[in-house]
């Protein structure tokens, strides 16, 4: 994991650790300052192999206006779930890239590959890709937050939380989560659907580890295109019967 999380492909160069403290346990004490390129996998190593920390978060830079880029792991120790309440699924992945003034013209495509890369270690039952022209949306999306809002669609980001927050024991088991712009599925899912019908409305189908993913448009950029969208439309019709219902 740690060779992922500073992997050449993250369009920005991570600079900063930050571990996830672990609860009844010794803080670890967290890396101060940016950490030079050559030493930054053996740090993001040590944290997550710490028995004193639940999970890691590694970020490009302090101040959000530059902080294009971060990938926040919690999970993983089997004598702590994160919730109080429990989970078959003990970790719990957040990832983040922007969009706008790229590196590299396909930095995003390459990135999605170590995304895949990652699903396969965590051995995510489901997981998806989101594509928002508003940031706000998609930090919504990412941490939960916001009330359900009935003046809105379904699927604005508060009522797809409001739909999560009620299922989460079960996601990826009994339910997933709606499909976006990149979908992960697993194979009952895709048997209960059907292949040719999941790769009849998207426009990238390919098998990630155990799992199909679904993708909206071929390249990334054209994530928000009127096509994307339409694709991604089908999708919600296509796995409505297992999309976490509206409680």
């Amino acid at each position: 994991m740690a060779e992922l999380l500073v992997d050449s492909r993250w369009p920005w160069p991570m600079m900063l650790v930050r571990p996830t403290p672990m609860p009844e346990r010794p803080v670890y004490p967290w890396p101060a300052g940016k950490i030079p390129h050559t030493q930054l996998r053996a740090t993001a190593l040590d944290v997550l192999r710490s028995d004193s920390s639940l999970g890691i978060h590694v970020v490009a830079s302090r101040k959000d206006e530059l902080n294009h880029v971060f990938a926040q792991i919690d999970g993983g120790h089997a004598e702590y779930t994160g919730r109080a309440e429990g989970t078959d699924f003990p970790f719990e992945a957040k990832l983040f890239a922007r969009a706008e003034k790229l590196p590299r013209p396909d930095a995003l495509d390459e990135w999605i590959e170590v995304l895949h890369e990652l699903v396969v270690l965590l051995d995510a039952p489901n997981a998806v890709i989101f594509a928002r022209p508003d940031e706000r949306h998609v930090w919504s999306l990412l941490y939960g937050t916001g009330s359900r809002r009935p003046d809105q669609p379904a699927d604005h980001p508060h009522n797809q939380n409001a739909r999560i927050a009620t299922g989460r024991r079960t996601l990826g088991s009994t339910w997933i989560r709606p499909p976006e712009w990149g979908t992960y599925l697993a194979p009952a899912v895709v048997e209960r659907v059907g292949r040719a019908k999941l790769a009849s409305a998207a426009a990238v189908t390919r098998e990630v580890g155990k799992l199909l993913y679904v993708q909206c448009s071929v390249k990334a950029a054209d994530a928000l295109s009127a096509e994307a969208l339409e694709r991604r439309r089908a999708l919600e019709g296509l796995l409505a019967p297992i999309t976490q219902p509206q409680s």
